[in-house]
C-alpha cells in the first residue's frame, strides 16, 4: 500500500468537493426547511398577504391599457391595422376615379 508509482496514484481532491458540495447542499436545505416549518408554526399559516403598491401598479397598468384599446378600436381589427384606401387603381384613369 503507498508503493505504487506516482502516476497511478489517484487525486482525492475531486472526490473531496464532490462531497463537500453535498453535504453543504443538505444543510442549507436543511435549514431552509426548518425556517419554513417555524414560520408556519408561528404564524400558523404560509398565505403571502398583498401589497397595497402591487394592487395601485397593476390597476395603473390596467387603466393604460384599456385606454389604448379604446384609442385604437377604430384603427385596428383584430390587431391589424386598416390599410387606406387607394385614390385609383393602376392602369385606372382619373374620370373612372371620380365614377365610383
Amino acid at each position: 500500500m503507498g508503493t505504487g508509482p506516482i502516476d497511478d496514484m489517484v487525486d482525492p481532491l475531486p472526490q473531496a468537493l464532490a462531497l463537500t458540495a453535498i453535504v453543504i447542499t443538505f444543510a442549507l436545505i436543511t435549514f431552509l426547511l426548518a425556517l419554513a416549518y417555524r414560520s408556519w408554526a408561528l404564524l400558523g399559516h404560509d398565505e403571502v398577504q398583498d401589497d397595497v403598491e402591487d394592487r395601485r401598479i397593476a390597476e395603473a397598468e390596467r387603466a393604460a391599457q384599456e385606454s389604448e384599446d379604446e384609442a385604437a378600436d377604430g384603427e385596428r381589427v383584430a390587431g391589424f391595422e386598416a390599410p387606406e384606401a387607394p385614390e385609383s387603381r393602376p392602369g385606372e384613369d382619373d374620370e373612372e376615379a371620380r365614377l365610383r
